[in-house]
């Protein structure tokens, strides 16, 4: 099958976006290209022959579509020279013997879209197939289809009524539907009709084309027009992203999907080393730490035998490791990274991925200290060992420079792919394993209660909180079982997380952790309560509301008041019998305030002033 792009428009609606570029090469919020994006989302399909029709700065359209060659893409680009008299009814007449006797893809350059959706054209029987969204409400100024007994046979911005769906420029059509389409472009072209949509031409063939609907609901399909369009599309397709990431289980039959959507080869993938294959890994460098390193052949089913590893890294890990495992990527040639690890191997992978492709060696300028963090397309394949951080499912890496922690955040950065193996957490001592468990159910709480909390992260923690509380018990002594509902609500607390971020109790937690030495989810815990309180006595109506859901899903209680969640919290905590604090010295209490994360504390529902970290901080015992 191939696939016909059109980037001949000029984009005018976009303003000085377009003035030096096509629109298909304006970034998302994401770094990324519109056209980069398309390129990658239709080559994780299994497509590699592209027809792109170009109007102005064709070459750098050429440019950004053959970074795909290396993947086995080839390209044929199509000069539309009247751009500025014509609309791509003309620039597809142009491409007409590229495309005669071919299945194609058609769209739009401006289109952003989601790779199962793509995949679910793909794989539908039907010959022919439009984009439709039954559950939008008609736009004013887009395309609409009029449907008849489930056809397209009218595209248009000005067709309204009853039997017309909101429609996007994204087409599956047969080789014969495509040639009745160019045998009607062509009487076009005869009277010289040029300047008009490659739809008037199908308006008059639809009958002939049996071009069936096919809905995008649930999915994201959207086109960008003007600087609006592009930051909610951008929004949007972040979103949509985050949702879709495959999170694994490992299972007696190998693999079961359990959260996101998979396409292409991973769709079928029954095994680590399937997929290592169809993320493109080739040579991937394995990032360990230390005491997974000697059972790695186990773990991994033999699936990474004779790769490279990387575990010279800290648990705290600072950013010259990380440049020595940039060092060892380009060294071996590596294509992507696994993780194998808890939080700090996911970390420094997720650095890895991010800053290996760039040039120099990150010293001088530092990698970490870059205005925008770039985007990547490196895969990384993540395999928590640990039941806690949720790090395999957000797009933050944490690191130490110059002896404070430092948050790196990139859309891309999020982890192409996550397997949860809960047998991997027999092995961690009590401590760590009591740590990891509170810094999952303070991940989850926070998130329900931040001031960017929305339907989405609440989806999630509000399936993650009973889930480690309905198991703590029996999690803590060793239950296997429990092992396995903590491991996924972790990997839940943390898809939460990622979409709201952290807020006050992680925020006064990084310090407590470096000055004491305690391991971050004791810290965060120690704070935690303090905070709750603070809600509790000054929250609005809203926050309010959320503390309630919070503690009915704390105690499995519908009657639960919003007080009942603070004192399940605090009754587990002091279940726990964890080590004790030393109280902080005045010289300590300055260092923890001022040391405070504060884009962290941007994210709780009240301003915290100085005084009151203060007295937060005091209250430790």
């Amino acid at each position: 099958m191939k696939v016909i792009i059109f980037n001949s428009g000029l984009g005018s609606r976009l303003g000085s976006l377009t003035a030096n570029r096509p629109k298909c090469l304006v970034q998302l919020a994401s770094g990324e290209t519109i056209l980069h994006r398309q390129l990658r989302v239709l080559t994780s399909c299994g497509l590699r022959d592209f027809v792109i029709t170009t109007g102005p700065f064709a070459q750098l359209v050429e440019a950004e579509a053959r970074a795909f060659e290396a993947c086995g893409c080839t390209f044929a680009f199509v000069r539309n020279e009247r751009y500025q008299e014509t609309n791509y009814l003309h620039s597809l007449w142009l491409a007409r013997d590229e495309l005669r006797g071919h299945d194609v893809l058609m769209l739009h350059g401006d289109l952003v879209f989601d790779a199962s959706y793509v995949q679910g054209l793909l794989d539908s029987p039907e010959p022919c197939l439009g984009s439709v969204n039954p559950a939008l409400p008609l736009p004013d100024k887009d395309f609409k289809a009029r449907v008849v007994d489930d056809e397209v046979r009218e595209v248009g911005v000005g067709i309204f009524g009853d039997d017309c769906l909101t429609f996007q420029a994204l087409y599956k059509l047969s080789a014969e539907a495509v040639g009745i389409w160019l045998d009607e472009i062509g009487r076009f072209e005869e009277r010289g009709e040029t300047g008009v949509y490659a739809e008037n031409a199908a308006n008059v063939v639809f009958g002939q084309m049996h071009v069936r609907t096919h809905s995008y609901e649930g999915h994201y399909v959207e086109e960008v027009d003007t600087p609006e369009d592009l930051a909610r599309v951008s929004a949007g397709i972040r979103a949509m992203d985050f949702a879709s990431q495959p999170v694994f289980e490992v299972c007696d039959e190998g693999l079961e999907l359990v959260e996101g959507r998979t396409y292409g080869a991973l769709a079928t993938a029954h095994s680590l080393a399937d997929l290592v294959s169809a993320l493109g890994m080739r040579r991937p460098l394995v990032v360990v730490d230390g005491y997974f390193a000697e059972r790695l052949d186990a773990i991994c089913d033999g699936s990474l035998v004779g790769s490279p590893t990387f575990a010279g890294y800290a648990p705290n890990p600072t950013y010259e490791q990380i440049l020595d495992g940039i060092a060892a990527f380009r060294a071996a040639g590596c294509d992507g990274v696994v993780s194998v690890g808890g939080g700090s191997s996911i970390d420094v992978a997720t650095c890895i991925r991010l800053w290996a492709p760039l040039p120099g060696d990150g010293r001088d300028p530092r990698f970490a200290e870059l205005d925008q963090q770039p985007m990547t397309t490196v895969p990384h394949l993540a395999i928590p060992t640990t039941a806690g951080t949720g790090s395999e499912s957000t797009h933050f890496a944490v690191m130490y420079l110059d002896g404070r922690k430092l948050s790196i955040a990139q859309e891309s950065a999020l982890p192409s792919v996550a397997v949860l193996d809960s047998r991997l957490l027999a092995g961690l001592p009590a401590y760590q394993r009591a740590s990891t468990f509170l810094d999952a159910l303070c991940q989850a709480v926070e998130s329900h209660w931040s001031a960017r909390s929305c339907d989405a992260s609440r989806s999630y923690s509000s399936r993650a909180i009973p889930a480690l509380m309905g198991n703590a018990r029996e999690y803590l002594a060793g239950d296997a079982d429990a092992a396995h509902a903590v491991m996924r609500a972790a990997n839940l607390a943390g898809k939460a997380i990622n979409v709201t971020t952290t807020t006050a109790p992680h925020a006064l937690s990084y310090k407590l952790s470096s000055l004491y030495h305690i391991p971050h989810g004791h810290a965060v815990a120690l704070t935690m309560a303090a905070c709750w309180k603070l809600l509790l006595e000054q929250g609005d109506e809203a926050t309010q509301e959320r503390l309630t859901e919070i503690a009915q899903l704390m105690t499995a209680r519908a009657d639960a008041q919003a007080h009942d969640g603070l004192e399940a919290f605090e009754e587990l905590l002091a279940s726990l019998d964890l080590p004790t604090t030393p109280h902080p010295t005045e010289e300590e209490l300055e260092q923890l305030v001022t040391s405070v994360n504060v884009q962290r504390l941007a994210n709780f529902p009240l301003t915290l002033s100085p005084e009151t970290i203060r007295s937060i901080y005091q209250q430790l015992a």
